[in-house]
């Protein structure tokens, strides 16, 4: 299984107005898995007022090690056990 990535920045059509400021971008993080010839495509949103940056997903993204995944759909479980994702409680 491979695992790439792509920082990029979106332009939004209108500015995005909250409360405290507006912007008229917004960064995201484009991601690809390949595996045995299929490839998923995903993407996620890093607003600034979450924390998140295209430095703190590169950081996470560069701790996984997507070629010891034999199967995708084992990929969170996967994140879980290795400690990079957090447990959720179960209900």
């Amino acid at each position: 299984m491979k695992l790439t990535w792509q920082p990029f920045e979106l332009l939004l059509k209108h500015p995005f107005t909250i409360a405290k400021f507006s912007r008229t971008s917004t960064p995201i993080m484009l991601v690809q898995i390949s595996h045995e010839g299929h490839t998923g495509y995903g993407e996620a949103s890093m607003v600034p007022y979450m924390g998140e940056s295209h430095e703190s997903a590169t950081a996470f993204l560069n701790k996984v090690e997507a070629g010891k995944f034999k199967f995708p759909l084992i990929f969170r479980r996967s994140l879980i056990t290795w400690t990079i994702l957090p447990r959720q409680p179960r209900s």
